[in-house]
């Protein structure tokens, strides 16, 4: 995770992309928030409220990949934030939308999620190394930060998570196999499950 909470800009853009999550939930929009040193928020699903922002630039998902590009620079190039914020906007937004056909299988776009406790940091940055088509348990992710006991508090940091599909808090899930509760829905983590499980062998 590349992230710079010291010196994270207070100004940030948001870039709402309908229909990217189509055929997976209702609504099917991803709300993407960027400042100068990177993305700062994604939200999903049943977070997404039903009348964006005024400052909030909308864009319809195109059909084709040689309208995306043009089109995203087009509704974010003029935005207060400048040059910068737009870039990572269109980036993850590029990211997210290959990720979703199946073409991407890791991001590397900027992130600079808001500062928080140094335990939600850690579990944050060790999320982030689970490798795509794999799913962990709270407890083998606690382990993994040297903490065996701390498998309710590592589920607490996984539902603080502001980046989710770019910090792939959907990989963790409950000792019986059963998802957990996830910060786009449950739904979006089931489908982000399985379209990890059906991709993981031909990307």
């Amino acid at each position: 995770m590349t992230a710079g909470p010291s010196t994270r800009s207070a100004e940030e853009i948001r870039l709402r992309v309908t229909g990217l999550l189509k055929g997976i939930v209702t609504p099917p929009d991803v709300e993407i928030w960027a400042c100068e040193q990177g993305v700062t928020r994604v939200i999903l699903g049943d977070r997404l409220s039903a009348t964006p922002d005024p400052l909030t630039r909308i864009l319809e998902a195109p059909p084709t990949d040689s309208s995306w590009a043009p089109h995203l620079e087009g509704i974010v190039g003029d935005v207060d934030a400048g040059d910068r914020a737009s870039r990572h906007a269109v980036q993850a937004a590029q990211e997210i939308r290959d990720y979703m056909r199946g073409s991407r299988d890791s991001f590397s776009v900027p992130l600079a999620p808001a500062p928080t406790s140094p335990f939600t940091m850690r579990v944050h940055e060790a999320i982030a190394t689970i490798p795509y088509g794999q799913r962990w348990t709270y407890a083998e992710l606690a382990t993994a930060l040297g903490n065996p006991g701390a498998t309710r508090a590592v589920g607490t940091a996984c539902g603080k998570n502001p980046l989710p599909i770019l910090v792939p808090c959907h990989r963790v899930v409950r000792a019986d196999g059963t998802l957990g509760r996830y910060t786009g829905g449950d739904a979006i983590k089931g489908a982000l499950l399985a379209l990890e499980t059906g991709m993981s062998s031909s990307i």
